[in-house]
């Protein structure tokens, strides 16, 4: 039997499980019936013995006469407290917009020259990604000038009929090891970034990214961009061989200079147009720059201008190296220097033609709104 009866007047009666010993509380009208414990799950008997009920006076509910589950009178003592207002409190801070997420300024274009084959172009090789590329090609080009400074002074001692030709011999084998090591290998990081360098100023873009191709990748694109050096000699180099006879093999050598600045721009911007090894001609490309004379016009002057110095150097550090051979770093530098700048003037060229730098602009004016 129970220790004490309910009172059916009160809510709530506490019930004592006689297996864990917890406490419970259940309603007062379902107090009479079996309930079982939440904590072991053992079955209470209110009229048994071994069962304790105790009475106690909540809050009065609108539920009485429906049945409800025991609830743990620890878990209810413990999880009571008193709502108390936070002692002081602080503004919600809105946090700032990423400038990430912003489209319009992701999207915006950047400026366009006024100037876009004058402006950016001769000081190419002074900004901040080029500076890098200036001085690493500088070096190796100034070794290549050095070494074909020692490659001419073997052959005026061989031609000479020097004693100790074996000797003069096996030096210019190691002469001109060095120079085809120097030579390839400065081609190598060089002719990536100059094509590079075309493609995104072509594209628009003021910044130009390193290439991040594998050495491989980059030998290749330097026997590119030799092959279309060599179809561009081609057409000139047959034209002049008539005059052979005359002038000897040196005519032959004077014939690369109008290849390089009349036909090898308009091959080079082709290819890269094909993108092939095999289409090196772009009708399109030749139309465009027809329709733009000024523009092929001031390409053909740079050129010429950037070509004479890098002449001129070279054949002072290299035929006449007994008096200017100290010219070869400065060689070097300026060589590496004109690369660049020849490569940004072609890639404004294409920007150019293709419409690009027109568009810029457009995107460029600030647009009016339109009145309702």
């Amino acid at each position: 039997m129970a220790s004490k009866e309910p009172d059916p007047a009160a809510d709530h009666v506490v019930l004592v499980c006689p297996s864990c010993g917890g406490k419970c509380r259940a309603l007062a009208a379902a107090a009479r019936k079996a309930l079982r414990c939440p904590r072991c799950g053992a079955a209470i008997q209110p009229n048994s013995g071994s069962s304790q009920v105790t009475t106690i006076q909540p809050a009065r509910s609108s539920s009485s006469g429906r049945v409800v589950r025991a609830v743990l009178l620890e878990e209810t003592e413990s999880t009571a407290y008193t709502a108390r207002g936070p002692e002081s409190t602080r503004p919600l801070e809105i946090p700032e917009p990423d400038p990430i997420e912003d489209i319009d300024v992701r999207r915006k274009r950047p400026p366009a020259p006024r100037a876009p084959l004058w402006s950016g172009v001769y000081d190419f090789p002074w900004h901040a990604c080029a500076l890098r590329a200036w001085f690493l090609f500088g070096i190796g080009l100034s070794l290549v000038a050095l070494m074909g400074a020692g490659l001419s002074y073997v052959i005026n001692l061989y031609n000479a009929g020097a004693t100790g030709s074996m000797i003069f011999f096996r030096v210019f084998i190691l002469f001109m090891k060095g120079f085809v090591l120097f030579f390839f290998w400065t081609g190598t990081y060089a002719g990536g970034f100059f094509l590079a360098t075309i493609e995104d100023t072509a594209g628009g873009n003021p910044k130009v990214d390193w290439p991040d191709d594998s050495i491989w990748e980059k030998f290749l694109t330097f026997l590119y961009v030799c092959w279309i050096f060599l179809v561009s000699a081609i057409p000139l180099g047959i034209a002049a061989s008539p005059l052979k006879p005359s002038l000897g093999f040196n005519i032959f050598a004077w014939s690369l200079v109008p290849s390089t600045i009349i036909v090898f721009p308009i091959v080079l911007m082709s290819a890269l147009s094909n993108n092939s090894w095999g289409l090196l001609w772009n009708w399109e490309v030749l139309r465009h720059l027809l329709v733009r004379p000024h523009v092929l016009l001031l390409l053909y002057v740079m050129s010429a201008l950037l070509l004479a110095p890098c002449l001129a150097l070279g054949y002072l550090t290299i035929a006449e190296y007994s008096h200017f051979l100290f010219l070869a770093p400065l060689t070097g530098f300026v060589w590496s220097a004109c690369l660049l700048i020849y490569g940004r003037l072609l890639g404004r060229v294409a920007w150019v033609v293709t419409g690009g730098h027109e568009l810029a602009q457009r995107e460029a004016r600030p647009r009016r709104k339109r009145r309702r």
